[in-house]
């Protein structure tokens, strides 16, 4: 193939720049940047709650499966775990608790508007 590397490289950083600004959701004609929760077609309050719901779901079956192990053969490994767990699920409920609260606030903001 004729023609030195050099040549594409200006070609190969301008494809590399458009592929980036797809990725973040970057408009190619404006140049401006949506944010994750509207491309999602939702506000931020309603993905930061999506995402505490599907945590807490997540640390919940974690911490029944620990208790498991743990019931079937209680050592010092399974204690940790289970320990862990339940640490990581409690912190789940408080950031759910606090997602809900703030969806909660939003919600009122729009509804005032």
């Amino acid at each position: 193939m004729g023609g030195k590397k050099e040549c594409y490289s200006s070609h190969n950083a301008k494809k590399a720049k458009l592929n980036l600004d797809l990725t973040i959701g970057r408009n190619p004609v404006t140049g401006e940047v949506t944010s994750r929760a509207k491309l999602a077609g939702g506000d931020n309050a309603t993905m930061r709650l999506e995402n505490a719901q599907m945590n807490y779901g997540r640390k919940k079956a974690e911490l029944e499966e620990a208790e498991e192990l743990y019931q079937s053969n209680p050592s010092t490994k399974n204690s940790n775990r289970l320990d862990k767990a339940r640490k990581a699920f409690k912190q789940a409920q408080l950031d759910l608790e606090a997602a809900e609260e703030i969806k909660g606030k939003v919600d009122m903001k729009k509804a005032g508007e």
